[in-house]
């Protein structure tokens, strides 16, 4: 066997390491990273009383982004009229 050249994944939050099992009676085993929701962070914020926390997924990335969001009903912008005045 050669050295190996590919190298072995770094996984993010929320994935594993495993191997392609097709690729274990090789000298270089494949490695890649497969995504577990239920190993990502629990958030850590603390909303105030008037926001919900939302989670918020994204794509390419395991485990979703959280914030803070107003619980405010959607709010309607005012909208203004132009008027023309004649001098």
């Amino acid at each position: 066997c050669e050295p190996c050249t590919e190298p072995i994944p770094l996984c993010t939050d929320g994935e594993f390491l495993t191997v392609d099992l097709n690729t274990t009676d090789s000298c270089c085993p494949r490695y890649y990273c497969v995504c577990e929701p239920n190993l990502c962070p629990t958030p850590l914020l603390n909303c105030a009383e008037d926001m919900n926390l939302v989670k918020k997924n994204v794509s390419g990335q395991c485990c979703p982004i959280w914030h803070c969001e107003c619980s405010c009903e959607k709010l309607v912008m005012p909208t203004c009229e132009v008027v023309q005045e004649d001098f």
